[in-house]
C-alpha cells in the first residue's frame, strides 16, 4: 500500500502494488481509485548497483474517467533495497511521470 504523485496533476493519490512471483515469471497489479493496471513483462534488475523492480504495464482506467484518462503504457522502476518498502518512478506513454512509495503490509 502506499502513494503516487503524477505528473498529470500533482495529485497525492492512495494505490496499492501486488507482486507474484513464480519459477516461471513476475506479474505486478497495480490499482489506484481510478484504474487498475497489470503488467506484460517485469523482472529483478541491478542497475548501477541497485537492486529494482522494473516492468511494463497495460493501464486500464474505470469508464468514467476515460474522458481525461485513456488507456495507456507505461513503465516503472522501483527501488527494492528495502524488502518492506519500494520506491521509485513511473513513465507513461501518455508523456506523464510520477514518483512511488510502497509500504510492505501484512497479506494474512
Amino acid at each position: 500500500e502506499g502513494t503516487m504523485k503524477s505528473s498529470y496533476d500533482n495529485k497525492i493519490r492512495d494505490v496499492s502494488l501486488s507482486v507474484k512471483q513464480t519459477f516461471l515469471g513476475i506479474s505486478i497489479t497495480f490499482k489506484t481509485g481510478e484504474s487498475k493496471s497489470t503488467s506484460v513483462c517485469a523482472s529483478f534488475e541491478n542497475i548501477n548497483g541497485e537492486k529494482r523492480l522494473v516492468y511494463t504495464y497495460f493501464n486500464t482506467p474505470h469508464s468514467e474517467h476515460r474522458e481525461r484518462s485513456p488507456l495507456h503504457i507505461g513503465t516503472a522502476m522501483l527501488s527494492v533495497e528495502d524488502i518492506n518498502e519500494l520506491t521509485g518512478e513511473y513513465y507513461t506513454d501518455r508523456n506523464t511521470t510520477g514518483d512511488l512509495t510502497l509500504k510492505a503490509v501484512d497479506t494474512k
